[in-house]
């Protein structure tokens, strides 16, 4: 292993912990560590959403490009059915354009774009670029098939959990089942009326009853003054009489 490639790979696995989104690429042995594993989310929007693409990369001991290919089968113009894949950055001059300057990250996001932007125009499957010029509508359904066929990761797919139906009138075993736990059943809420009572108003009394009430009022005073205490006869005392006797001479 020549201090070239240590030094190199030092430098991209730097580089390595800080990835772009929806990209990672890692040792995929320790005791080769030219030898990386790389991983491509497919965009939204584009045939390969919702696939996770597996690479495998190879770091040549000089500064070459990396030879990078698919483990994961993928419905692409630019990559064949053996994982190779047809970029200009993949090759050095004069085919292509690679340099030293760019690293692992550049690369895998390269990739990636050519994968949401295919390019007709460098071919490397005749029969899928035809499709993709003269039927577009179809190679992207045979594309979504490929990605849900061979590039959906069902381990990361987070699956969600069911509700649990509460009922009100439980059965004895679900009863005796909760009163094994050390937890209390919380008390139930009861349900409120979202109707609000009117407040009770007292009725005012028009003009005509009021000169009703006032009429009743005076018809109640001049009874109360007709009334006449029956008088009592008073007692009249007789004064006694004296009577003289004169006598006779």
């Amino acid at each position: 292993m020549s201090q070239i490639l240590i030094k190199r790979m030092q430098h991209e696995m730097t580089i390595l912990e800080n990835p772009p989104a929806g990209i990672q690429a890692y040792l995929k042995n320790e005791d080769k560590i030219n030898l990386l594993e790389a991983k491509i989310q497919g965009t939204a929007g584009t045939p390969y959403e919702g696939g996770t693409f597996k690479l495998e990369i190879t770091i040549p001991d000089r500064y070459d490009p990396p030879i990078v290919k698919f483990n994961t089968p993928i419905y692409h113009p630019n990559i064949d059915s053996g994982g190779r894949i047809c970029l200009d950055i993949l090759n050095g001059p004069p085919k292509g354009q690679w340099k030293p300057s760019i690293n692992i990250n550049s690369t895998l996001l390269s990739i990636q774009q050519l994968m949401n932007d295919p390019n007709p125009d460098d071919p490397l499957m005749a029969e899928i670029t035809k499709q993709y010029r003269e039927n577009k509508p179809q190679f992207i359904a045979t594309a979504k098939e490929w990605t849900k066929k061979h590039a959906l990761d069902q381990t990361n797919v987070v699956k969600p959990k069911a509700a649990k139906k509460v009922d009100d009138d439980s059965s004895d075993s679900d009863s005796g089942s909760e009163s094994d736990s050390d937890e209390e059943p919380a008390p139930k809420k009861q349900k409120l009326d979202s109707k609000p009572t009117a407040p009770i108003s007292t009725p005012t009394p028009t003009t005509v009853e009021k000169k009703d009430q006032r009429k009743k009022a005076i018809i109640f005073e001049d009874k109360e003054e007709e009334k006449v205490e029956p008088t009592q006869k008073p007692i009249t005392q007789k004064k006694p009489t004296l009577t003289v006797k004169r006598k006779k001479d």
